[in-house]
């Protein structure tokens, strides 16, 4: 009798597997190609978005340009056309209830003080921003206290005076108040600007309380 349960025969070979290993190097291969594509595509959008930014950087200047010089004045349209006026201290006995100004200690360009008068002629017409601050120290006692920016039309024409501004204040005994009003307004070439209060005696005088003032936002022809 055959014994069929022989210990000493070997079992036979597995034959190899062509097909996984196949496999696998394909794999690798689509994974290796993505990998390249996918840096292609981050190299491209790299170098599209530094041309952009690049771009961006080059225009951001003159568009800056171009809205300074639509938004401020040229050397020909006024730019640096203001006032900022220093108050001061009329002689005694001056009736007149329109502030006095320190010429030599003011600041004006484009345009004039005449002192005699105590006005700021315009030189300019165009759109100013106008100002006016004045500090009392004393009170009157029937009237209120107040300060009013005129202007005149004419060099000599009273009648064409008209009122630009008005501000009060109130004070108790022994206190200070100080009004201020500023706004724009359309201004045209030999008009003249004055600052008028309640009365001169009830003013403080000092120079960083009491001051007027403008400057050109947009000229006109």
């Amino acid at each position: 009798m055959i014994n069929t349960y022989n210990d000493s025969l070997h079992p036979p070979p597995v034959p190899p597997r062509y097909g996984g290993q196949s496999l696998v190097r394909n794999q690798t291969g689509a994974h290796t190609r993505l990998l390249s594509a996918a840096f292609v595509v981050q190299a491209a959008v790299t170098v599209v978005l530094f041309i952009y930014l690049f771009q961006r950087i080059d225009t951001v200047p003159q568009t800056e340009g171009k809205v300074d010089s639509l938004s401020v004045p040229g050397q020909h349209s006024g730019s640096g056309t203001l006032a900022q006026m220093k108050v001061q201290q009329p002689s005694g006995g001056s009736r007149s209830k329109t502030l006095c100004w320190n010429w030599d200690h003011s600041t004006l360009k484009n345009v004039d003080y005449f002192p005699v008068r105590r006005m700021l002629h315009i030189r300019l017409s165009g759109y100013y921003y106008v100002y006016s601050q004045v500090t009392f120290s004393k009170r009157h006692p029937r009237i209120p206290l107040v300060q009013s920016v005129m202007r005149r039309r004419g060099a000599e024409d009273a009648a064409g005076e008209d009122l630009l501004f008005k501000a009060f204040c109130s004070l108790g005994s022994g206190e200070i108040c100080t009004s201020y009003h500023g706004g724009v307004v359309h201004l045209e070439e030999g008009q003249r600007l004055y600052v008028n209060v309640t009365d001169l005696s009830l003013v403080n005088f000092d120079v960083t309380t009491t001051t007027f003032g403008l400057f050109l936002l947009q000229h006109t022809p």
